[in-house]
């Protein structure tokens, strides 16, 4: 069985209890079904607020490291976020450690399923402004990952679901993915530079380049998209690469 029909109060716009709804269902017994996606998606403003407090506290870094927290079921069945911030290693200040692939794998589970706190989604940082990465698209192909990633940047924040066509695949396969989309959209960059005319140029060739990856990957994959720009409100709408 699929979700994603389910509209809400504001016509073709997830409220933020449908999506939690949806989100849950999804980790339990569900999948979203790409097809009946709503345009928007608004996740309310008490999860747009613990990314927008998680964001400053990166751009306050002088390492300008990510921050990331789970959204996960409690044993009660609701969602809880973690309370506090993980930061990212100071030798590798723009990405997390690898503790996402630490997730619990649900389809391990049998009868004890519903004695585990089951992660939902990842909610993480982005100081400089860059959509998904190679890394974070290939996190929530994991089974053990939850249903998707919450991204904060200071310009643009993103939504990515993973739906019931996506993907998944085993431990190892996400770590190759990950190494090998990394750099991917590296050798994207490399290009980009040498087209570059000044540093503007290259931010703006950089950008468009990153994009280019998140739509090739997000098609293939089955991973929608939806985006925000950050502080104006905490509806998301499906992006139109």
């Amino acid at each position: 069985m699929g979700l994603g029909s389910e509209e809400g109060a504001n016509g073709n716009i997830w409220t933020p209890e449908t999506f939690r709804s949806n989100i849950i269902a999804a980790v339990k017994s569900y999948s979203i079904v790409e097809s009946k996606l709503p345009m928007g998606i608004d996740i309310g403003r008490e999860l747009m607020g613990i990314g927008e407090e998680m964001l400053q506290s990166s751009l306050a870094d002088p390492h300008k490291r990510e921050r990331w927290r789970i959204a996960k079921i409690n044993l009660s069945g609701e969602m809880e976020v973690d309370e506090s911030d993980k930061v990212a290693d100071i030798s590798n200040p723009y990405n997390s450690s690898g503790e996402w692939y630490q997730s619990v794998n649900r389809s391990k589970l049998g009868s004890q399923y519903d004695q585990y706190e089951l992660p939902l989604f990842d909610i993480h940082t982005h100081p400089l402004d860059l959509p998904p990465s190679g890394k974070d698209l290939a996190a929530i192909l994991y089974d053990g990952q939850g249903e998707a990633e919450l991204i904060f940047g200071p310009q643009t924040s993103y939504l990515v679901l993973r739906t019931l066509d996506t993907q998944l695949l085993t431990l190892e396969a996400v770590k190759e993915k990950s190494a090998h989309w990394t750099n991917l959209v590296k050798e994207r960059y490399k290009v980009a530079l040498q087209h570059a005319r000044d540093e503007a140029h290259y931010d703006a060739l950089a950008h468009k380049a990153a994009l280019a990856f998140v739509r090739d990957v997000s098609k293939k994959y089955h991973l929608p998209v939806f985006t925000v720009p950050t502080h104006r409100s905490s509806t998301f709408t499906r992006a139109q690469f």
